[in-house]
């Protein structure tokens, strides 16, 4: 605690090139480590608060950094997971229901929805995964008047929506009454975007309390939306494959 390493490696050398010389210099010679001042400094209990502080802090840190890895290492697990099933399925509708169940359980949210949207700006819920006691909107046909007119050119241009409390966001009344219509307290929503055009949104969703959203989520969000285009993309091309399969078949 005293005395860095180079002092005790500097020590350790002279005290062997001493043994050669026949010398009687020793290392506890030069270095007086402990005395009766330190043995009554520790033996005290303020000394021994402040130690264990310390060492509880130190190993919150490593218990923090221990976490933070093996979430990352989960999110790589989950993006590998859903990659190899885009490429080893064409049903756009399995893939859809996967991916939203798979990150409300990562998430540990209340809902995770995926919104196509129409020309018109309305969309509708294509696909839904939500815990016991939390309506179900799959199906829902949404009409959002405010949607077209404030977010399709926002979304398109990368725009991610993360709010922790509806009720303490500045959003629009007409915004604020749909959300709490289908009983939305946070919401982190990311676009997904398809031959330049908005396609629609994935959103995770807490319905019961608000909750905040973690960078990392956000990014883990943003992933699997492109993951998802990737998915839509396969599944049009096959799609075209198959009306061209059909089209010859027929001639």
């Amino acid at each position: 605690h005293y005395f860095p390493d180079s002092v005790i490696n500097s020590c350790l050398i002279n005290n062997y090139y001493s043994e050669q010389n026949n010398s009687h210099l020793k290392i506890y010679d030069r270095l007086n480590l402990i005395t009766p001042y330190h043995l009554t400094k520790i033996l005290t209990p303020q000394w021994q608060q402040k130690y264990l502080k310390a060492q509880q802090k130190e190993l919150n840190k490593i218990k923090t950094a221990f976490k933070v890895e093996q979430k990352q290492v989960e999110q790589e697990k989950l993006l590998s997971k859903l990659s190899y099933r885009i490429r080893e399925s064409l049903h756009l509708e399995e893939i859809l229901h996967s991916t939203v169940n798979e990150v409300r359980q990562f998430l540990d949210c209340d809902r995770v929805i995926i919104y196509q949207l129409y020309p018109d700006g309305d969309g509708v819920i294509i696909a839904e995964s939500v815990i016991e006691g939390v309506m179900s909107i799959k199906g829902r046909v949404v009409n959002d008047y405010c949607f077209a007119k404030d977010f399709i050119l926002p979304y398109l241009n990368g725009r991610i929506q993360a709010v922790d409390n509806v009720f303490e966001s500045n959003l629009s009344p007409c915004h604020l009454d749909l959300l709490l219509g289908i009983q939305i307290q946070a919401n982190l929503v990311v676009p997904i975007v398809f031959h330049g055009k908005l396609w629609g949104l994935l959103a995770a969703q807490n319905c019961l309390k608000p909750r905040h959203w973690w960078d990392d989520e956000l990014d883990l969000l943003q992933k699997l939306a492109s993951q998802v285009a990737i998915a839509i993309q396969q599944s049009e091309y096959a799609q075209k494959a198959l009306q061209v399969a059909q089209y010859q078949t027929a001639i």
